[in-house]
C-alpha cells in the first residue's frame, strides 16, 4: 500500500490533483467520502491546502460520481489523464464501466479504451503520450502488440517520421505475430506493401487502403485522366 501512495503522490506532483477528495458535513464538521488514498499522497506531498467536493450532506456514491464527473468534465485532459481519473473512480466508488459510462455520458468502449491505456502500453509511451507527441488514436494502434518493447521500437519510428495513423496500423501489423493474423489480414497487409513498394512517395498522398471489420477500401485520388489510367495500370499490375 505504502509504494501505490509514493506512487499516486509522484503523479499528482506531476499531473496536478485530477479527481479531488469528497466530503461531507456532519456536525459542523468535514467527513471524508471518497478519495482516501488521495489524502494520503497529498500528506507526503505536505500540501497545506487543498480542493476538495463538497456534498449536500449525503454519502450517496452517485452524488459523489456526479459530482466528480462534473469536476472532470471542466478539466482539459489528456487521454492519459482521463484514463486515471475514470480508474480512480471506477476502484475507489466501485462502479462499473457501464455505470461511469452512462455518467459521463460516454460509451462503455470509450471507458474501456481509455483504461487499457494503463494496462497495454510501456510507461515511456505513456509519458509522450501525455507530453502530447502521440495522439490517443497511435495509442488505440499500438496497444495492440503485446511486445512492449516492439511498442516503443514502432512508437519511436512514429514520432520521428510523424506518421499517420495509416501508416502506424501498418507497422503493427508486421509486427505482430504471423499466427496471430487471419488468412485475410496476411493477404491485405502484402498486398498494401507492395503498393507502397512500388508507389513510394506518391503513396500517402494518393493511395489510401483502409481494412475495415466488415469491408475494405482502396481510395485512390487522381488530378485528371491520364493520371488515374496511369495509377490503374500499375495497381493491377500488384492486384
Amino acid at each position: 500500500i505504502d509504494k501505490e501512495i509514493d506512487s499516486l503522490a509522484r503523479s499528482i506532483h506531476t499531473n496536478g490533483l485530477l479527481c479531488p477528495p469528497a466530503v461531507t458535513t456532519k456536525k459542523n464538521k468535514f467527513v471524508l467520502v471518497f478519495g482516501h488514498r488521495r489524502l494520503e499522497a497529498v500528506k507526503k506531498l505536505n500540501w497545506k491546502e487543498l480542493n476538495v467536493i463538497i456534498l449536500d450532506g449525503e454519502e450517496d456514491k452517485d452524488l459523489v460520481l456526479k459530482a466528480l464527473v462534473e469536476n472532470i468534465e471542466k478539466l482539459s485532459l489528456t487521454p492519459l489523464e482521463k484514463a486515471k481519473a475514470y480508474r480512480n473512480m471506477i476502484e475507489e466508488l466501485n462502479v462499473t464501466q457501464q455505470e461511469l459510462a452512462d455518467r459521463c455520458g460516454r460509451s462503455q468502449s470509450e471507458i474501456a479504451h481509455h483504461l487499457r491505456l494503463l494496462k497495454r502500453l510501456n510507461t515511456k509511451i505513456l509519458n509522450w503520450l501525455q507530453e502530447g507527441r502521440l495522439s490517443f488514436g497511435h495509442a488505440m494502434i499500438l496497444m495492440i502488440l503485446d511486445d512492449k518493447n516492439k511498442q516503443i521500437e514502432i512508437c519511436k519510428e512514429v514520432i520521428e517520421q510523424k506518421l499517420s495513423i495509416r501508416d502506424t496500423a501498418l507497422l503493427v501489423d508486421r509486427a505482430r505475430p504471423k499466427a496471430k493474423l487471419s488468412d485475410e489480414e496476411k493477404e491485405f497487409n502484402q498486398i498494401e506493401t507492395d503498393i507502397m513498394k512500388s508507389f513510394k512517395n506518391e503513396w500517402r498522398k494518393q493511395i489510401n487502403m483502409r481494412q475495415g471489420r466488415k469491408a475494405e477500401k482502396l481510395v485512390v485520388s487522381f488530378k485528371d485522366r491520364d493520371e488515374l489510367k496511369d495509377l490503374i495500370r500499375r495497381l493491377s499490375k500488384i492486384l
